[in-house]
């Protein structure tokens, strides 16, 4: 069965969220990325996509991407795929929040 780059990142966050970090052995933090001072722009302007600095790298969720540079991510049931237009929209920061989750962490 495939799985697709939303649907991983989508499950990798909820399970981020859901774990608690104190003191596990063999976890590695999931550190909002507001929290460690780093910012977004798009065209100049910033943004807060909700998003996480896992072991020294930067995780958003596609769909706030996409929107934020103007261009679609559906789900496809059937396939269990993503799928990005190719058509480009106008950018939009509508629905765009930062819901990042503080003290996460993943396994390692």
């Amino acid at each position: 069965m495939k799985t697709s780059l939303a649907a991983l990142l989508c499950t990798t966050i909820l399970f981020a969220g859901a774990v608690p970090s104190a003191g596990v052995a063999g976890m590695v933090p999931a550190i909002p990325t507001r929290d460690m001072s780093q910012t977004v722009y798009v065209d100049g302007t910033r943004v807060y996509p909700t998003g996480y600095n896992i072991a020294d790298n930067n995780y958003f969720k596609l769909r706030d991407i996409g929107t934020l540079v103007g261009f679609g991510v559906e789900r496809n049931n059937e396939t269990q795929t993503a799928e990005i237009s190719t058509e480009r929209t106008a950018p939009s920061t509508a629905g765009i929040k930062d819901e990042a989750v503080s003290d996460a962490s993943l396994p390692r």
